[in-house]
C-alpha cells in the first residue's frame, strides 16, 4: 500500500498509468508505467514512507518473473465476446457482466474496456475489480453442439461484499 500511495501522490497520476507492484524475495519491487512518465518518476521518487529509495528502468530480460499460481479449468464458450466470456467464467448472468463492463471495473490485457461486444482470443488477459483475473489459455477444440472449450487460468478472489 505505501509503494502505491507514494506512486499515485507523489507523481500525483492516476492508478490506471500504473501495472502491478511485484514484489520478490530480495525486497526489490517492479512496476510497470507508461514509457513517457517513467523518467518523471525515477527524478520524483526519492522515498516511499521512511525508505530512501532508487528508481531505475530495466530492460524487459530483467523484469521480476511474477510468482502468482494460476489454476486452470476449462469452460465452453459459445461466443467470445467479452460479456459471455466474463458471464462463463465468473458464473454471472450476461445482464450483471454487462454492467460490471459500463461501471469500469473490467479490463482486457490492462486496458479498461468499454464495450461488452469486444472479441477476446487465446492469450488474452483479462481482470476484473473485485473478482480478480483470468487469461484464455488455449482452445482445445470444439464440443459436439458447437461451442469452443477452451482452458482458463485463474487467480480470482472472493467478491467484495
Amino acid at each position: 500500500p505505501k509503494i502505491l500511495g507514494a506512486l499515485i501522490n507523489q507523481l500525483g497520476l492516476e492508478r490506471q498509468v500504473f501495472g502491478d507492484i511485484i514484489l520478490d524475495e530480495e525486497g526489490r519491487v517492479q512496476f510497470n508505467i507508461a514509457s513517457h512518465l517513467a523518467s518523471y518518476a525515477i527524478m520524483s521518487i526519492t522515498k516511499i514512507g521512511k525508505v530512501s529509495v532508487t528508481l531505475r528502468e530495466v530492460s524487459k530480460d530483467d523484469w521480476i518473473s511474477n510468482q502468482e499460481n494460476y489454476s486452470q479449468s476449462f469452460v465452453l464458450l459459445s461466443s467470445m465476446r467479452l460479456d459471455n466470456v466474463l458471464a462463463t467464467v465468473l458464473n454471472l448472468s450476461r445482464s450483471n457482466a454487462l454492467k460490471l463492463i459500463a461501471s469500469g471495473k473490467v479490463k482486457l490485457n490492462y486496458r479498461q474496456i468499454e464495450k461488452a461486444n469486444q472479441t477476446v482470443m487465446i492469450g488474452d488477459m483479462i481482470s476484473v475489480r473485485g473478482y480478480g483475473r483470468f487469461r484464455l489459455a488455449q482452445q482445445e477444440g470444439f464440443s459436439k453442439s458447437g461451442k469452443a472449450k477452451i482452458v482458463i487460468e485463474s487467480l480470482l478472489r472472493r467478491r467484495k461484499k
